[in-house]
């Protein structure tokens, strides 16, 4: 027997705000407080989205043409094409001069707090092909950037300035736009944090070619989260803290298999230990549990029974790559697959009774939830499959 839990299922879910997610055709949508994201498109994979809070701190996030935006020799016409949500939002930037000079809009957004940053904005080609992305700190001397490719979609390299370190790129496609986002560890002291997009290279331009932009965020953290929309003020996003009773997915307790697939997006510089999901009694004493070691970088199964710990089962896995694993649970015999490999059998496993709840990116009291967790297949069975089979169904 085999119950595989739909991604229509809506678990109950805290989050008490609206948060946006990608739909099939590329466009941005809004899902409503309380409901959990269970139609979220990731390189043509459907799943359901559980995301950490985070807020964005810049505002007037579409009005390109505001004061909030720096502008150094370029022209911005408002409103100019649809943006990613549908909307004829997007703004239009161009060189404006063909003059030998700096040409970069920007915002900063004043703050002491060091660490990773991230900034993400959705840029389109119109004439302009190539751009300079940096994230930095107001003096400009620490930060991170990199070249990108309005055509094709390509990221250079990313090179770290000063002492910022662990600087990182990602590039999402968003419809026929690019989501692209720059992570910087700005770890010296702050006065602001800032967005800096600059026509062609690092140096002065000719260029009057324009390009467009929508939909810029910033926010504390070492990856991106999905798109808040900001007018005046800095808006949060409340994490996803989504469950379901056990009752009702026809979940057996007392022995079998678990298969899921998806993608676990985690700080890769962190020391954290990141829920991909937990099956508890409502506390820590009894409980298993999928999650990320960041340290690590280990995607992690274990058990706890009576408040004692059993299986600590790992295999290697990357930040945001694809993933398919399976776990055996049972009396004296655990295990964990991942990509074709498995972990190796525990043999000495106590598992717990009284098991209520499957939750979702959190624990029991809602900690540990710093991982965006995107799930696109999720089957229980009652029944201990073989490491074998583990392996071959995750391979």
């Amino acid at each position: 027997m085999s119950t595989t839990v739909p991604l229509t299922t809506v678990y109950a879910n805290t989050r008490n705000g609206t948060a946006t997610y990608v739909q099939s055709d590329g466009t941005i949508a809004t899902q409503s407080a309380l409901l959990t994201r269970t139609d979220h498109w990731i390189s043509g994979q459907r799943g359901r989205l559980l995301e950490p809070s985070r807020t964005n701190s810049f505002v007037k996030s579409q009005e390109f043409d505001d004061a909030t935006w720096g502008k150094t020799n370029v022209t911005v016409t408002a409103n100019a094409a649809v943006a990613p949500d549908g909307t004829t939002t997007a703004d239009e930037i161009a060189g404006a001069s063909a003059t030998s000079n700096l040409k970069i809009i920007f915002q900063t957004f004043a703050t002491t707090t060091t660490g990773f940053w991230t900034a993400s904005v959705f840029l389109r080609r119109n004439t302009e092909t190539t751009l300079s992305i940096r994230l930095n700190d107001t003096a400009g001397t620490n930060g991170s950037r990199f070249i990108f490719n309005l055509s094709t979609g390509v990221a250079g390299s990313v090179t770290n300035d000063g002492t910022a370190t662990d600087g990182a790129v990602s590039v999402f496609a968003v419809g026929d736009w690019w989501r692209v986002s720059i992570t910087s560890n700005l770890v010296s002291a702050l006065t602001g944090v800032q967005l800096n997009i600059q026509h062609e290279t690092f140096g002065p331009s000719t260029s009057t070619n324009s390009y467009y932009a929508w939909g810029a965020q910033l926010e504390q953290g070492a990856f991106p989260t999905t798109y808040i929309p900001t007018s005046t003020v800095a808006v949060p996003r409340l994490a996803d803290r989504a469950s379901v009773a056990l009752s009702d997915i026809g979940f057996d307790a007392a022995g079998g298999s678990i298969f899921i697939e998806g993608r676990v997006y985690y700080n890769a510089s962190g020391s954290g230990f990141p829920r991909v999901f937990q099956i508890d009694d409502g506390t820590s004493n009894n409980r298993l549990v999928i999650f990320i070691n960041e340290s690590t970088g280990n995607f992690s199964f274990e058990v706890y029974s009576g408040g004692s710990g059993f299986a600590f089962e790992t295999v290697s896995y990357t930040s945001g790559a694809y993933f398919k694993a399976g776990i055996r649970y049972e009396n004296n015999n655990c295990v964990l697959s991942l990509g074709g490999s498995d972990s190796g059998a525990d043999t000495s496993v106590t598992l717990p009774s009284g098991l209520t709840t499957l939750r979702w990116q959190a624990d029991e009291v809602g900690a540990n939830a710093g991982a965006v967790v995107h799930i696109t297949k999720f089957a229980t069975y009652a029944k201990e499959f073989s490491d074998a089979t583990l392996n071959a169904e995750t391979a």
